[in-house]
This record gives C-alpha cells, structure tokens and sequence, in this order.
C-alpha cells in the first residue's frame, strides 16, 4: 500500500469519527449552531483525499475554538487556556 492511499485511508477514519460531532438532532442545543456551518463541509460515500483533508481541517479550527461546547453561559468564552469574560458593549 502506498503512502498516499495509507494516509488517505488514516484520514477517512478520522473523519468518519469526528463527523459524529455533525450529526445533531433538532432539540440539541448545538443543532442551530451545527446547522449553521454544515454547508462548509463535503459529505459522501467517495470523497476525494483533497475534500476528506480538508473537512478535517475545517473541523480542527471549530473544535480549536471550543465551537461545539454546550453554551452554559452566553457571555463567557471557553478556552483551553482558561475561562474569560466576554466585553459588554454599550
């Protein structure tokens, strides 16, 4: 098996599992927020590598910035590095 068809069927796996996260029923607080960026994602049975790569990319920087995290409480960020207040404008 080649290096390429390897690592494109490494990254099929890892798709198939962080996909999940996608698949939210109406009711589910992330439903609206999911359904909102849905559109940025390819989804299929034969993806090309390109577009498999890149719904794993697409996916790291929303999970990198806490996206799908129930929102307990509207004016606060969660973070890796630690919880912070958000600015109240006006």
């Amino acid at each position: 098996m080649t290096g390429k068809k390897q690592r494109y069927e490494k990254n099929v796996e890892n798709w198939e599992q962080k996909k999940k996260v996608l698949d939210v029923e109406e009711g589910d607080p992330n439903y609206e927020k999911v359904e909102k960026i849905k559109h940025r994602f390819k989804f299929g049975e034969e993806l090309e590598p390109s577009e498999v790569a890149q719904n794993i990319e697409i996916l790291k920087t929303y999970e990198e910035i806490d996206f799908f995290q129930k929102e307990e409480n509207p004016t606060e960020f969660n973070s890796k590095k630690g919880k912070r207040k958000a600015c109240k404008r006006g």
